[in-house]
């Protein structure tokens, strides 16, 4: 995996601070994909506080569907896990992950077994 320097300059100005100055012991013990979305609800929290026209901007996206398959998790426990319980609103954390369940697309990276079709 290539890291540019705009890559890592960016997660020195966000994140990274976020953790160093509240002393988080990196990573939380969860699992891979739980840490990486919480990295992007943690950087749409910064937006905040560092880019009010983003942070404006991000809220216009729906968070929300119809039908609200996914059961919203415990926030304030994911905080906690995280090791940042004092850092922001359960309500934006909660919205924040809604955007990005509502507005992203992932695939997971799936092992090729024996009876993997591919």
């Amino acid at each position: 995996m290539i890291l540019w320097i705009w890559q890592i300059q960016y997660h020195l100005e966000n994140e990274c601070e976020l953790f160093s100055e509240n002393k988080v012991a990196f990573p939380p013990n969860i699992e891979i994909q739980s840490c990486y979305k919480g990295i992007a609800v943690i950087r749409g929290l910064l937006l905040k506080e560092k880019d009010a026209e983003a942070w404006k901007n991000l809220l216009t996206l729906q968070y929300r569907t119809e039908l609200e398959a996914t059961p919203t998790p415990d926030m304030d426990e994911f905080r906690k896990v995280f090791g940042l319980p004092n850092f922001g609103q359960v309500e934006d954390w909660e919205r924040i992950l809604g955007i990005l369940n509502v507005n992203s697309y992932s695939i997971q990276r799936m092992e090729r077994t024996t009876i993997s079709p591919t």
